[in-house]
């Protein structure tokens, strides 16, 4: 067996499940049970970081392959889009039939950005549906929808609220819990203090 590193899930888990047993005694001193208390917050966050990092690296490697193939059709969309908008203005091609390649192109690249800012932690949604099978409606609004966090990508925002948005739905609930309990700590401030400053 290999020996436990200290931050391994179940080193982990071992070190939080000693520090909840030491808080079920009774007669533990004031200034040991806090130590203990933050102790026990602390792990359950570093255990949470580390499975959700477990996570992201399991399902990274599980969709690279498919992600590889729709970048590469994506890829190779563009490069034809761009091959015939180039020859629609060489040849002095009609107005319109410009404007649509230029749309077709506008909609490959937010394509690419949706492959490459595709959030690690999720479960990849393919671009190009199968055809054999009838596509689900969530699955096409969950499409839609990251394709507009895409779109906003390429109009200058940020990538990581590409991520950070699909996966708001699962932490939600922590991420709320963990704002309140710094909101109510004496050491960082309320934010009425914020406010005077």
């Amino acid at each position: 067996m290999a020996p436990q590193t200290e931050n391994s899930s179940s080193a982990l888990r071992k070190r939080l499940r000693d520090t909840r047993r030491l808080l079920k005694r009774e007669n533990l001193e004031a200034n040991v049970r806090v130590d203990a208390e933050r102790r026990e917050k602390a792990l359950v966050l570093r255990l949470e970081s580390r499975q959700n990092g477990e996570i992201e690296k399991k399902r990274a490697k599980k969709y690279h392959m498919i992600k590889f193939f729709e970048k590469s059709k994506v890829e190779r969309k563009i490069r034809k889009v761009e091959r015939s908008l180039k020859k629609a203005k060489e040849g002095g091609q009609e107005e319109g039939e410009e404007d649509e390649l230029n749309k077709q192109l506008e909609d490959l690249a937010v394509d690419l950005a949706y492959i490459q800012h595709y959030p690690s932690g999720s479960k990849y949604i393919s671009l190009f549906k199968s055809s054999d099978l009838p596509e689900d409606s969530k699955v096409a609004r969950q499409r839609e929808t990251l394709r507009q966090r895409a779109k906003d990508i390429i109009a200058g925002g940020d990538p990581a609220s590409f991520s950070s948005a699909s996966t708001k739905k699962k932490t939600s609930g922590k991420k709320d819990q963990g704002e309140s309990l710094v909101e109510e700590d004496e050491f960082f401030g309320t934010s009425d203090a914020e406010d005077e400053e």
